[in-house]
């Protein structure tokens, strides 16, 4: 399946439990900024197995993890709003970070080692209930640990796709540990559940179907963190807040946090 952008879902053949892969097509430029042009239509492919990788993203196979940061303290402040709305705060540590905290300078982008462009930016329902709103990537940055965030999940998944359910089911008893551990979620919904665009309301169907209270449910129709041409969803990226790294990828579910868990641990969490 391919849409106007050519934007092309494969199944996949490899190692974990995974959906499909979508190819980027070249007319979606990477932006000096750290921005990604063009919007993305994404349809499903048949459920098969996936594969992991790291920033190469082409080659099959278990990718190494690797974290990075400096030990800081943990307070979990988390939105109180259980009830549809709108707000203009976009992450549920909403405390701003104190002292001299600046965004960390480049080189930019969404692979293994980079810095995450601070220039990201979401619409849809945010971690504490149902809140409408906007998070950007400079909320997630905690050099400080004043937000209390000690590591950073993003999850990009699509409807249609076992594996990216699989996971969706998985995170609200997850997020009873990983909360006070100063863990945050974030899922980047890539498509509707018509196979379109991706919409609030596919956001917000999302967030209330799997249970994502603690979770921010983001509508993401740049496909942010796509860092090569072709990825497979579930898409996880590992980013530590203390320097907006990214120090692990991964192309499929497998269940295992073990790297998450541990680069918050190491940021005080």
């Amino acid at each position: 399946m391919r849409d106007a952008k050519g934007i092309q879902l494969l199944g996949s053949v490899l190692a974990l439990v995974a959906c499909n892969g979508v190819t980027r097509a070249s007319d979606i430029e990477y932006y000096g900024d750290g921005g990604y042009g063009g919007t993305t239509s994404i349809g499903t492919g048949n459920l098969g197995t996936g594969g992991t990788s790291q920033a190469t993203g082409a080659s099959s196979g278990p990718g190494a993890q690797a974290s990075s940061g400096s030990a800081g303290s943990s307070s979990v402040a988390t939105a109180s709003s259980t009830g549809q709305g709108t707000a203009s705060s976009s992450v549920a540590a909403s405390s701003s970070s104190g002292g001299g905290c600046v965004y960390p300078a480049g080189p930019y982008g969404v692979s293994d080692g980079k810095v995450i462009p601070p220039t990201l930016k979401w619409q849809g329902y945010l971690a504490g209930g149902e809140v409408q709103g906007t998070l950007t990537s400079k909320e997630l940055f905690d050099c400080d640990a004043s937000k209390g965030i000690n590591a950073i999940l993003f999850d990009t998944s699509q409807f249609g796709c076992g594996a990216c359910s699989q996971e969706a089911s998985s995170l609200p008893k997850l997020m009873q540990k990983w909360m006070p551990m100063g863990i945050r979620v974030v899922t980047l919904l890539v498509d509707a559940p018509n196979n379109g665009p991706p919409t609030l309301m596919g956001a917000l169907q999302w967030k209330q179907q799997f249970g994502l209270v603690d979770v921010n449910v983001m509508s993401d129709p740049n496909f942010s963190m796509a860092f090569t041409q072709q990825v497979g969803t579930p898409l996880l990226t590992y980013v530590d807040p203390r320097t907006m790294k990214v120090t692990y990828t991964q192309q499929g579910y497998s269940g295992n946090y073990s790297g998450l868990e541990a680069l918050a641990v190491k940021n005080g969490g």
